[in-house]
């Protein structure tokens, strides 16, 4: 298991500071996951209302939200959209990452959740063990708002800009979504909201979606285990239990077939040795 803690660049972190004191109420959602097709994805959705819609503190604001599109934009690859023409403004950043296997799927989740560059996660715990049939995986990982903002040593503010932000902390509220292959779930921090199946053609992959509200006040950590099952064509397949059954299922009735085709055997050898024993008598 592979535990990690980050910190975030100080430009980004004045921007993100910059956001919060000016706004009345803030939602980040976060969306984290891998495609049917393995391709790894990271989204932010940001959105702000301004608490004080004045002209200054709009054009600080956009400022702002400028500021951290292009950091994720031009620096990290992101595709990002923003609408900053009026409040509440909204931005939203995704990077996706194309591979051919889950593994290499959940190597991608692990980099850009890692990446002190572009998360917001302060500590991550992953592992990943792959066998034949079967592969599982762990995540893990800590939000801390509080926590970046005493990184940028928010407690040398004014008693009534501190006072601001910690309300505005209470107001705002976010959300993580994980969507992930899996063929069950072994264990979990946030109840699992269900575990969907979607056909792609010849081809069906099972999923398991999670979801975490995240308080800003405070630290909001999550977990997951989860198992994936593989069928003989590569396909995600169901619970372990049940391919279980399925293999047994087919050896009883392949046990069926060859003691039918014995018996068979039996009565043709029977009946030729009647047919012999009349011919001699004859």
């Amino acid at each position: 298991m592979r535990s990690t803690k980050r910190k975030l660049p100080m430009i980004l972190l004045s921007a993100i500071i910059s956001v919060i004191l000016l706004t009345g109420c803030i939602q980040v959602n976060i969306d984290i996951g891998i495609e049917n097709d393995f391709t790894a994805y990271l989204t932010y959705e940001i959105s702000v209302a301004l608490d004080d819609e004045t002209s200054e503190h709009e054009s600080q604001l956009r400022n702002a939200i400028n500021q951290i599109a292009r950091h994720y934009g031009e620096e990290l690859g992101f595709t990002v959209s923003s609408q900053t023409d009026s409040s509440p403004f909204t931005l939203t950043m995704t990077r996706r990452v194309q591979n051919n296997s889950l593994e290499q799927a959940f190597a991608s989740i692990e980099e850009m959740l890692t990446d002190e560059t572009m998360s917001i996660f302060m500590q991550v715990d992953m592992a990943f063990e792959g066998f034949y049939r079967q592969d599982r995986y762990l995540l893990g990982a800590i939000v801390d708002i509080p926590q970046i903002l005493r990184m940028s040593n928010i407690n040398e503010l004014p008693p009534a800009v501190a006072d601001h932000l910690n309300q505005s902390l209470e107001n705002g509220d976010g959300l993580i979504s994980l969507s992930f292959p899996a063929s069950e779930i072994l264990a979990s921090t946030h109840p699992v909201s269900t575990i969907v199946s979607e056909s792609t053609g010849a081809a069906t992959m099972h999923r398991a979606e999670m979801l975490v509200l995240m308080d800003f006040a405070e630290q909001t950590a999550f977990g997951i285990e989860a198992r994936v099952n593989y069928l003989r064509d590569g396909t995600i397949g169901p619970e372990l239990d049940e391919i279980i059954a399925q293999q047994q299922q087919l050896t009883n009735i392949s046990v069926l077939v060859s003691g039918a085709a014995l018996l068979l055997m039996l009565i043709t050898l029977i009946a030729a040795i009647v047919r012999a024993v009349r011919m001699r008598r004859d």
